[in-house]
């Protein structure tokens, strides 16, 4: 390997990508991956890329919802069987 190609792979390793730039980078490599045709274009990879981005933080708040709803049911549920405990005859 020449000194100059392993002098930018060194550094390329401290190069920290924002959120936008991963995006862009996926979406650029997803339609080289695809054929070349009319129906598929770089901006329609990119609304793609949106979309499924939405989607996925919708399913992790509905289920970081569902976490605190089962948190607050079982804080519930001991708080219930710690009064009924304390209500029992000795």
């Amino acid at each position: 390997m020449s000194p100059e190609l392993s002098q930018l792979i060194e550094s390329a390793r401290s190069v920290t990508m924002s959120d936008a730039e991963k995006q862009e980078q996926r979406a650029s490599f997803a339609y080289s991956n695809t054929r070349n045709d009319k129906i598929v274009t770089p901006e329609t990879v990119r609304m793609e890329t949106v979309r499924m981005e939405t989607v996925r933080m919708e399913t992790v708040r509905q289920e970081t919802v569902r976490r605190e709803t089962a948190r607050q049911e079982t804080v519930r549920m001991e708080t219930v069987r710690s009064a009924a405990e304390e209500l029992q005859p000795c």
